[in-house]
């Protein structure tokens, strides 16, 4: 028996529990949709989590389509779906939530007496810290930009060198071993001895093609690797751990034409190699030609589709090959 949010599953039962956070001021509750996958055993308990960023609609799309894959496995222990993090910024369709500019991924454990954000983070961490023994955790693009690698973590000990077995499972080509920025959940999950899997794959352009089908077959690769659904795990496709990486965004704003498509991604690229042009929508001269950083650079995000970019924008991110080690 398993309970979630007060709701009781018992063994092999499939529901969704409504987890309680506040009260908006327009007067209507806000929860937070948890999937619960049950088997005979309760544990291990693993949480699948999405949508900590309301433009990442490839990772919400990838957690629909692995909840139906998990309707028909044959599963150990529990399993926690939780396919939007952050109802709010869904909504609104921003990165950050609107209510307070904050960036759920950067605030966590969290604080009930906190600002919005805050407190989603601290009814999240409630939730699932007290009892969770692997942490998923998804991210991708937003409407113009796609993502294909895997954060790892130097192997120093037990868990470490877990995470970095689960790293290799991902699927990405390119593994990037970095500290996890400051109030991240799975670097939470980490300070609280929790294994953690971080999957940065796809992004809007990547809707439609084979990529979501691949996220998905690591994703029970995985869980296999964890001995949640049954099955062997497939070997790891990780070619390359880099420990320096560098965003490249264009510092003028305007009509972004790339030159590149999604087939680079997880791929090096010469130093210098042209990624596109920054043009003015009104006078069609070219404002800015973004470049290639690194001899060579992996490319781990890349933005491949013609879009509107301001000053600073998520554009492209590359390790640095010259720290690469080949696996």
């Amino acid at each position: 028996m398993v309970v979630v949010a007060g709701k009781t599953f018992g063994p092999r039962e499939r529901g969704v529990a409504w987890l309680p956070v506040t009260t908006m001021a327009t007067g209507h509750p806000l929860q937070v949709a948890v999937h619960v996958r049950t088997s005979d055993a309760p544990a291990p308990v693993v949480a699948l989590v999405a949508t900590h960023h309301g433009d990442e609609l490839f990772a919400l799309e990838t957690l629909r389509a692995v909840a139906r894959e998990l309707d028909t496995a044959e599963i150990r222990g529990t399993i926690l779906l939780i396919p939007v993090a952050n109802p709010v910024a869904f909504e609104a369709g921003t990165r950050h939530t609107p209510l307070d500019m904050m960036n759920l991924n950067r605030v966590f454990p969290g604080r009930r007496d906190g600002w919005f954000t805050e407190q989603l983070a601290a009814v999240l961490s409630e939730a699932l810290f007290a009892r969770l023994d692997l942490l998923l955790d998804y991210h991708c693009g937003a409407d113009a930009t796609e993502v294909d690698y895997a954060y790892t973590r130097p192997q120093t000990s037990e868990l470490t060198r877990r995470i970095h077995a689960l790293a290799l499972l991902t699927g990405a080509r390119v593994l990037w071993e970095t500290p996890l920025p400051g109030g991240t959940l799975p670097g939470e999950a980490e300070r609280r001895g929790i294994p953690w899997c971080v999957f940065e794959s796809g992004g809007s352009p990547a809707f439609g093609t084979e990529r979501l089908t691949r996220t998905v077959q690591h994703t029970l690769n995985v869980l296999r690797y964890a001995g949640v659904v049954a099955g062997t795990p497939a070997p790891s496709q990780a070619e390359v751990l880099i420990r320096q990486g560098t965003a490249v965004r264009p510092t003028r704003g305007g009509f972004f034409v790339p030159d590149l498509g999604s087939d680079v991604l997880g791929r090096p690229l010469a130093r210098g190699t042209v990624l596109g042009r920054v043009l003015s929508p009104y006078t069609f001269e070219v404002l800015e030609t973004v470049r290639a950083p690194y001899e060579p650079s992996y490319v781990m995000m890349a933005r491949t589709r013609p879009s509107r970019v301001q000053p600073g924008d998520y554009a492209f991110l590359f390790g640095d090959g010259a720290t690469a080690e080949r696996l």
